[in-house]
């Protein structure tokens, strides 16, 4: 397995190069404190820190800024005849940050026919909903549309207003339960696992800026994603659980010919996207509070736990 971490200063070139109109990247704003929430200030590094950066990859290892660009990774696809001409002949891979297409799930490699997936869990961390940096299922609706345009399987995604009429940016949903409700109309395409990054015990919606995490800050982290993904350890729903299990099967029964336990059905009941698309007109900020306690507001955790106050205010 290889990895790479997302590359932003393409991003920012082409911010500046464009006047700010084109490529307009999350990670490269700044945050700031106010009486509500960590906002975001729509603000691109300075050209002179951006020619800063380009001058010394020049300078020092003798690369241009299309070079720097892109995570050079070795091709392991060398040789293979199913693989594209470029792809069987060239030594190096050149791989970018997948939100340039405006796609932060690394869902693709999944999704290819090959793979034949039943179940995908899609974990989202970004910030496209203004002003807050929370989610509205942008970037999957986007795959959905990639997906839909190359005849890949996949289940079929509603725009972000629905996501937000149904706030499924602080709660799980399935897509493609009916597989009637997918690209292809069939169990070729998997079923989806949504989790948008949800405050559940901690508002934790800080950017990228943020490049060092205290102990206590960490068990925040830690905590915030086990009661997301167990549903507060089931004090959300004690079925959960099985609901989970109920959609990671699903595909096989359907393959194996056999019927969906009544158990799923009520699962898939209250979990699953039903196909109605809601009004794009006033739906609002997403602006959460803790799904474990919702009377809990952002000022009175803050001040709760004062070493993310620090934090957060010396990025102000």
């Amino acid at each position: 397995m290889i990895g790479a971490s997302a590359a932003a200063f393409n991003f920012w070139e082409i911010e500046i190069e464009s006047n700010g109109t084109l490529a307009s990247f999350s990670k490269s704003k700044r945050s700031r404190t106010t009486t509500k929430q960590p906002r975001k200030r729509e603000e691109i590094i300075p050209p002179s820190e951006a020619s800063a950066i380009s001058g010394a990859f020049e300078s020092i290892f003798n690369l241009t800024i299309p070079e720097i660009a892109y995570a050079q990774i070795p091709n392991p696809f060398v040789g293979v005849p199913s693989a594209s001409p470029y792809t069987q002949t060239a030594p190096y891979l050149n791989m970018v940050d997948g939100s340039e297409g405006g796609q932060t799930i690394p869902l693709w490699g999944q999704i290819q026919p090959a793979r034949a997936s039943n179940f995908i869990i899609a974990w989202e961390d970004t910030n496209d909903a203004p002003p807050y940096g929370w989610n509205n299922g942008t970037n999957i609706y986007h795959t959905y549309q990639q997906a839909s345009a190359a005849g890949l399987p996949f289940p079929i995604v509603p725009p972000f207003s629905t996501f937000i009429h149904q706030k499924w940016f602080e709660r799980p949903v399935f897509f493609g339960c009916d597989k009637r409700l997918t690209t292809t109309g069939d169990s070729r395409s998997p079923i989806v696992l949504y989790l948008a990054h949800a405050p559940y015990s901690a508002y934790l919606n800080f950017t990228a800026d943020q490049g060092v995490m205290s102990p206590q800050q960490m068990d925040d982290i830690f905590l915030n994603g086990f009661n997301q993904l167990t549903q507060g350890n089931g004090t959300l729903d004690h079925e959960w659980p099985i609901c989970l299990g109920c959609a990671a099967i699903e595909r096989s029964l359907e393959k194996a010919g056999m019927d969906t336990p009544e158990q799923c059905r009520r699962c898939f009941k209250k979990y699953c996207w039903d196909g109605n698309v809601m009004d794009e007109k006033e739906v609002g900020v997403v602006n959460p509070t803790l799904v474990l306690d919702h009377k809990l507001g952002y000022l009175e955790w803050l001040a709760e736990h004062e070493y993310w106050n620090a934090t957060l205010s010396s990025q102000a």
